[in-house]
């Protein structure tokens, strides 16, 4: 903080008021004080300074108000991540923040996070953010991001090898001779299309050059995922397969497949993503890539408190893991 002082010409005393956003330093003296901040990577020690106060941390779990093609606080898979991190905080005694944002992600970390009101953040889903998110390295934010690994990313990610997901939905399939088989689901989300390259990796490893007419977007709700699918079905009646996105997609193109009359996994197999708890409690279970919710919480916590205390982290990567159930194994008989 002296360093920064001796930079901006200022006393010691105005660069703390500067960085706690006080009402009594000018908007344009503190905007000079934190890019000075910013450039000298200056981050402050909230966990010391809560020490000497006595007070938990507070962490910020934050999700940006969802576009019609991105999660929202109802889908079950974020539900049950949000759990998972809300009982990890609480069992290392600090307090969660739930935020969902109306605003662009890099301006809320900065008014929220850079200024102190909470002392770090989870952002759950990289979505249409990942290069706003990415510019946040520059203001020393203590931010940790569930989602996938990308080229070129200065973030911290916590999040399932979610390529390596797809393939492993993808290979099953294949290995039971499905050879019409179909990715339902977007894939304007990084994750989402990891998923999509490793269902083309399954593909090509085959030696079968995946069809792009079997390729349907067919956003992340189920209602919408149904609709879509009905309507593929209906051009190509030879599809005997498919790998969702998510268990959520996964549900609707199930819907869609029974309304025509086949049968699941005779006639259409189906494997889904995220392993979430109704997907095994369904009068037909449902094949899924499971990802550990419980992992991912602790990583992104402890990641989280690293960086706080000033510590470097780096991504971390869970294998995810094939679950076979009822909708894709032909071993079962269908359910009336």
């Amino acid at each position: 903080m002296q360093d920064i002082a001796a930079l901006a010409g200022v006393s010691k005393s105005t660069v703390s008021r500067a960085l706690s956003a006080s009402p009594l330093i000018s908007e344009s003296a503190r905007e000079s004080i934190l890019q000075i901040a910013r450039q000298q990577g200056y981050r402050l020690n909230k966990k010391a300074r809560d020490f000497r106060s006595s007070s938990a941390l507070t962490i910020a779990v934050v999700v940006a108000e969802p576009k019609p093609t991105e999660w929202s606080f109802t889908d079950p898979f974020f539900l049950q991540l949000l759990g998972c991190i809300a009982n990890v905080l609480d069992r290392r005694g600090h307090e969660l923040l739930l935020a969902n944002i109306r605003v662009s992600i890099d301006e809320w970390i900065q008014r929220h996070v850079v200024r102190g009101k909470c002392d770090g953040a989870i952002v759950i889903g990289q979505g249409h953010s990942h290069e706003q998110i990415n510019s946040l390295v520059d203001a020393a934010a203590p931010l940790v991001v569930w989602g996938g690994k990308l080229e070129g990313q200065n973030y911290c990610t916590v999040g399932s090898d979610n390529r390596y997901g797809g393939y492993l939905a993808t290979q099953h399939l294949l290995s039971q001779g499905r050879s019409m088989i179909c990715f339902v689901g977007q894939r304007e989300m990084p994750e989402l299309r990891l998923r999509y390259s490793g269902y083309q990796d399954a593909h090509c490893e085959k030696g079968v050059l995946p069809d792009s007419s079997l390729a349907v977007r067919a956003g992340v709700s189920s209602t919408v995922a149904q609709l879509a699918f009905g309507e593929l079905l209906e051009k190509r009646p030879d599809v005997d397969a498919v790998a969702a996105t998510s268990d959520v997609v996964a549900l609707g193109v199930m819907r869609a497949i029974l309304k025509t009359g086949r049968r699941i996994p005779e006639d259409v197999a189906v494997v889904g993503y995220d392993d979430i708890a109704i997907a095994q409690s369904m009068s037909l279970s449902l094949s899924t890539v499971r990802q550990d919710y419980s992992e991912g919480a602790k990583h992104l916590v402890t990641k989280s408190l690293k960086m706080i205390d000033g510590g470097n982290v780096r991504p971390k990567i869970i294998q995810p893991q094939l679950v076979v159930r009822e909708s894709s194994d032909p071993g079962h008989s269908p359910r009336k």
